[in-house]
C-alpha cells in the first residue's frame, strides 16, 4: 500500500503564506541593499570627481604661474639684450614727519 501523506489545507495556505511573506521580506532587504549599494557608489563617485577636479585646478594654477614666470624671464632678459636694464626696485620709505595739530578751543 502507498500511502501518501497530505497536509490538510489550511495548514498548507499557512505554509504557502509563510514562504510568500518571507520571500517579500527577503526582496525588500535586497531591495534596501541595492539602494545602499547605488547611494555609495555615487557619493564615491562625487568623491572622484571631486579630487580630479581639485587636481586639474592645480595644474591649471602651476600652468599659469610657471606662463607668467617665462613672461617675465623674457622680459628682463629682452630689457637686457637692448640694454634697459632696470634696477631693482627700491624699498620705499615713508618719512613720519609728525603734522601740526591745530589747537581747539579750550
Amino acid at each position: 500500500m502507498n500511502i501518501v501523506k497530505t497536509f490538510p489545507p489550511r495548514l498548507t495556505t499557512f505554509r504557502i503564506l509563510q514562504n510568500e511573506r518571507e520571500r517579500e521580506i527577503k526582496r525588500r532587504a535586497s531591495g534596501k541593499e541595492a539602494v545602499e549599494a547605488q547611494k555609495k557608489w555615487k557619493e564615491d563617485q562625487m568623491k572622484r570627481d571631486q579630487a580630479l577636479k581639485r587636481k586639474e585646478k592645480e595644474e591649471d594654477r602651476k600652468a599659469k604661474a610657471a606662463i607668467k614666470e617665462k613672461i617675465e624671464r623674457d622680459k628682463r632678459e629682452r630689457e637686457a639684450r637692448l640694454g634697459r636694464a632696470k634696477p631693482a626696485p627700491q624699498p620705499t620709505t615713508t618719512s613720519t614727519t609728525p603734522t601740526p595739530q591745530p589747537q581747539g578751543r579750550q
